[in-house]
């Protein structure tokens, strides 16, 4: 039974005060006789208690009076966030038993009967408990180094883990409305904090995860960047011989890598000196000893963590131990949430002898005690546990089979990989004997990965460490497998198609060869490493790993970065002159024409109260429709009005753009007595035109038209998108705005792709391709806030706006310089300031006006996409999407259709219905809910909770993709296609596919039997494609057969073979 935290609170406090209460004081409430007294130490005595954990399972049990009520309170120690409370009766005997399934944490546990109680400890550990790092550097000093913290994943807040810091490390502090005021004995005011690397992407309540990483600085540093030491390349303690030079290097962290940092100081040894453009230092190892390197940074530089250099006769000890028995294992343990620990160890065996019964002993960081005859495996595992903290793990079968580390438990994805758990590799080789028998020796390399018999070991091959801008980087990934004959241990590998390589902040995908070729446009240094996981078998929101982690590599690129505009690969003809001589027809207009482009005189006014679409048609039959609720901004009748356009200007910024008669293809549309920039509906309309193939001149397409919006204050033509219904022969689009639009021909040809080097790149390049003429309006979001940017494409649809992103604490560099060329009027952030800084406002809000920067954003994804929603207006309907990470791309293929209709996309949890999601329902006036994803995204009990719900979802969601394109009647002329396995190039995707209501379908590392059987239905409509994301992403071979599979093979037969994979359930 759960009750509300508020009264469970008191309920504890309560039981608390009971216990505590001396006996005096009870006394003095009511005073027991002598036989009640006597009669109480009889029940104490009787009542006893046990309590035994394994995992989360949890049994407390114990014996009192036969046939009496025994009530349980479990109160977490830490933060009391956890309660559990429950009643039972003892039987004839006696016995009673609670059982119960339970969080992580440190638990008491409290049982009553008959008004005596009696009370234990508990510790629970499973897969949520996990270790992040908490370091506060002030404007002069550090005021606590570097700490290792415990934390519930995914449920510890940011605030929690720095105030547990704070206290255990007896830093006086001071809190004030949930922010820190003060920190040290100075009491040193104005903070902020990094998480990971980066500023502004958390709140204090922001939940954390395993090794997750939190640096409180000054807040008078604008823009601080983290920085970090080396020595000889390596970022870790070092040992180096007296009397030899070595090199320090210090780094700072930009853009998802590391770059040099210049002239900055850098001490050892009571030497200081600056850093050169390489960002390094030289020192002399003199004397013998033990000696600090640190760095007293100047300017925006975050002071790093010192490192330790041991200066010895022979360089070879990383710590002052001068003893040959001392021990050297090179460490790895790689889980599937992550890289648990990476580095060397250093151990003397003879420190863990027991001199009376000759066993080694040690102790693990959860208190367990360990016994070994010789000094194995396991031991040196549990040493690299104290060195980093790492706990709740588990060791079972007589101390040789580790079941549990950092969280990660065998079995954890027992439905799809029954034998799933830890391995581990000693020398490169599985072994076959238990980690506690296994014998460690010096020099060994240790090699932890969690996986199954069928998984395999990865590696990573490099053509080059370091490399000038514009050069290629070919990374290769091969992997042992971990059954067989050999179990694994075959120096032969093989190579890893659709594996995941990891380049700074960017990933790419593993070709049939296992290779992926990137080019390095920009300079910096670049940690490098591949792996690859089974989508389709996920445990609380991680995968299981086909392949472990490879080894880490660092790439270093040096260079200007190199830019490749779209303008400069796609050839475009200019027709101005051509534009210009059509365009003179208007002179020649007959009062004829005039009339037969007018609606009839006796076309009546729309009434904003209609609750159904209002058709109006001129006499030559372009025409109108208006929705329900896109006049509830007026208060009365609206009067229509529809002339031939008189805009004699020929396209400036869309040189391919070619002009049809604009007798037929040119109209203004207004409101009576109502001036057109001031007409905005609450809802898209609908213009339609008719179109007449003998107009099209020779060579154009129907598939090329386009409606052309006439931009006064530019002086120029704006391509706005349209869909062409072939049995009908019209031109359709919808719009929020008046103007004089324009029926014309886009002859530039469709590039192939869109990508760049970084997902800021690529958006930048949709943008330039998607808005030649500029932007009045732009949507500016975080790079890295998914739901965000799908959240606002019916909001930059409405606006006409590309969307652009950036990082969190300040504006992409790439991305300022995109939005200069766009030169917005008005710009629109998407997130609170936590995804977006106020740093970035203020930096906008000199350049356009604070009037003309707006923000809408919340307290989290799903309030931001309310607020969105209630921007946008009504439409009677709503999208519900999942807002989880691992489903971001159902969100992805609806985009452009609710961007084209004007549909709010909203999101859910799996577990329950947001709060923010229902109010957005009810204030949006929904009736009817598009629901993307099968049962297992938006079950079944969220569903029934919806108005009006249509489900749209496939066993994957790349047939989740494809449904929705069928369904929903997508336009199949262009279709868009993105990776399902990282969403970052495909995230801008749903803003230009909604010009021309295109679909957005998904392929894996080979194109799925969905994707490819969506592609051969629409053979005869003879689409176009374009590719999102490089070929790192999408390779070229995939693009080939993507593009077959579009074409009529000569017999009409399917030639095309699609390489179709397990993945996620939707």
């Amino acid at each position: 039974m759960r009750l509300s935290k508020q009264f469970l609170r008191v309920l504890v406090l309560l039981m608390t005060f009971v216990m505590l209460c001396p006996t005096g004081a009870l006394a003095q409430v009511n005073s027991p006789s002598p036989g009640e007294v006597n009669r109480l130490v009889a029940y104490q005595e009787n009542l006893t208690l046990s309590v035994y954990a394994e995992g989360r399972q949890v049994t407390v049990n114990g014996k009192t009076t036969p046939d009496t009520q025994v009530s349980l309170v479990v109160a977490r120690s830490l933060d009391g966030e956890k309660c559990y409370l429950d009643q039972t009766s003892s039987n004839q005997a006696g016995l009673y038993q609670f059982a119960l399934d339970m969080d992580s944490g440190d638990y008491r546990v409290n049982v009553t009967s008959n008004g005596i109680y009696q009370q234990k400890n508990l510790r629970v550990n499973d897969a949520r408990q996990a270790t992040v790092s908490v370091r506060v550097e002030g404007l002069s000093q550090t005021l606590l180094p570097q700490k290792s913290i415990e934390i519930f994943d995914g449920e510890t807040t940011v605030m929690e883990a720095v105030k547990k810091a704070l206290d255990g490390n007896a830093v006086p502090y001071e809190i004030a409305n949930n922010m820190i005021n003060w920190i040290g004995k100075d009491q040193e005011k104005d903070w902020q904090w990094l998480i990971n690397g980066t500023s502004g992407m958390a709140l204090p309540t922001t939940p954390l995860k395993q090794s997750d990483q939190i640096v409180m600085v000054s807040g008078k540093l604008w823009n601080p960047s983290l920085t970090r030491l080396s020595v000889e390349g390596k970022n870790e303690d070092i040992s180096v011989k007296s009397g030899t030079e070595f090199k320090v290097t210090l780094e700072n962290y930009s853009g998802g890598g590391y770059l040099p940092t210049e002239d900055q100081p850098v001490t050892f040894a009571g030497s200081t000196k600056y850093t050169n453009d390489k960002g390094q230092v030289t020192f002399q190892a003199d004397e013998k000893g033990v000696y600090g390197i640190t760095a007293q940074t100047e300017g925006n530089f975050i002071r790093p963590v010192p490192l330790t250099v041991v200066v010895s006769t022979t360089g070879l000890d990383p710590y002052p131990v001068e003893d040959s028995d001392t021990f050297q294992v090179r460490m790895r343990i790689e889980g599937y949430r992550g890289t648990v620990f990476d580095g060397n160890i250093s151990f003397k065996p003879e420190t863990y002898k027991n001199k009376t019964t000759g066993k080694y002993e040690i102790t693990d960081p959860d208190g367990k005690k360990y016994s070994f005859n010789y000094p194995t495996v396991l031991m040196a595992t549990i040493a690299a546990w104290n060195k980093k903290s790492i706990r709740d793990n588990k060791v079972t079968f007589n101390d040789n089979y580790v079941a549990r580390m950092a969280g990660e438990e065998e079995f954890d994805f027992k439905a799809q990989h029954p034998t799933c758990g830890w391995l581990v590799r000693v020398n490169d080789r599985l072994i076959n004997q238990g980690v506690g028998v296994w014998e460690i020796e010096d020099g060994d390399t240790v090699e932890w990965f969690y996986g199954d018999i069928k998984s395999s070991f990865g590696y990573l091959d490099l053509s080059s460490s370091s490399l000038n801008t514009g050069d290629k980087l070919l990374v290769k990934v091969t992997a042992k497998g971990n059954g067989g004959v050999d179990g694994g241990d075959s120096t032969t590998r093989t190579t890893v198609s659709g594996a995941t390589v990891h380049v700074g902040s960017e990933t790419y995908i593993t070709d049939a060869k296992g290779e992926a070729e990137i080019t390095m446009n920009r300079s910096g240094s670049f940690t490098v490493y591949a792996d690859k996981t089974d989508s389709g078998s996920s445990y609380k929101g991680y995968n299981f790993p086909l392949m472990a982690r490879t080894e880490k590599a660092t790439v270093t690129v040096k260079g200007p970065e190199v830019s490749i505009p779209i303008e400069e690969v796609i050839p475009v003809i200019d027709y101005t002159d051509y534009n210009q001589t059509i365009l003179a027809t208007l002179e020649t207009v007959t009062p004829e024409q005039l009339a037969a482009a007018r609606l009839p005189e006796n076309t009546p006014a729309v009434n904003p109260e209609n609750t159904e679409p209002t058709v109006l048609k001129t006499m030559d039959g372009v025409q109108l429709t208006i929705p329900p609720g896109a006049l509830r901004l007026w208060s009365g009748p609206v009067q229509f009005s529809v002339e031939v356009g008189q805009v004699t200007v020929p396209p400036q910024a869309e040189l391919g753009a070619m002009v049809l008669d604009p007798i037929k293809y040119q109209r203004e549309f207004s409101l009576v007595d109502q001036a057109q920039d001031r007409v905005e509906f609450a809802s898209p309309v609908t213009l339609t035109f008719p179109i007449n193939p003998e107009d099209l001149p020779e060579g154009v397409s129907t598939r090329q038209l386009a409606f052309y919006l006439w931009n006064s204050a530019k002086g120029d033509w704006v391509k706005q998108g349209g869909v062409y219904d072939s049995s009908a022969k019209t031109l359709s689009l919808t719009t929020y705005h008046f103007s004089t639009y324009a029926v014309m021909a886009d002859t530039a040809p469709t590039p192939k792709r869109i990508a760049g080097q970084e997902r800021y790149d690529t958006a930048n390049q949709a943008s330039a391709y998607g808005w030649k003429a500029g932007a009045d309006h732009v949507i500016l979001a975080n790079a890295y806030a998914y739901s965000d940017v799908l959240a606002a494409v019916p909001l930059a649809y409405k606006n006409q706006a590309p969307i652009l992103l950036t990082e969190a604490a300040v504006l992409t560099p790439s991305t300022f310089e995109q939005l200069k060329k766009l030169n917005p009027k008005k710009v629109t952030l998407i997130g609170g300031t936590s995804v977006i800084s106020q740093v970035i406002q203020d930096q906008l809000n000199q350049l356009y006006g604070a009037e003309n920067v707006i923000r809408c954003g919340g307290r989290d994804l799903y309030e931001t996409a309310a607020l969105i929603a209630k921007t946008l207006g009504t439409t009677g309907q709503a999208v519900i999407a999942n807002g989880g990470p691992a489903s971001y791309a159902d969100a992805l293929a609806i985009s452009s259709y609710a961007g084209y209709h004007g549909i709010p996309i909203l999101f859910t949890e799996r577990t329950a219905l947001p709060a923010e999601t229902l109010q957005a329902l009810a204030d949006q006036k929904v009736s009817q809910t598009l629901v993307v994803g099968g049962g297992y995204v938006v079950p079944e009990e969220i569903y029934r909770q919806l108005p009006g719900a249509v489900r749209y979802g496939g066993v994957d969601l790349y047939e989740t993709a494809t449904k929705l394109a069928e369904g929903l009647e997508l336009n199949p002329s262009k279709v868009y296609v993105a990776t399902g396995l990282n969403f970052a190039d495909a995230l801008t995707a749903g803003n230009l596919a909604a010009r021309t209501l295109s679909p957005i379908v998904l392929v894996n590392e080979g194109i799925p039997s969905s994707t490819l059987n969506f592609l051969h239905n629409h053979q005869t409509q003879q689409s176009e494609l374009i590719i999102l994301g490089g070929e790192g992403i999408i390779r070229a071979d995939q693009e080939s057969a993507l593009r077959s599979a579009l074409t009529p093979s000569p017999e009409g037969t399917e030639s095309i073979e699609g390489t179709v994979s397990t993945e996620s359930p939707e």
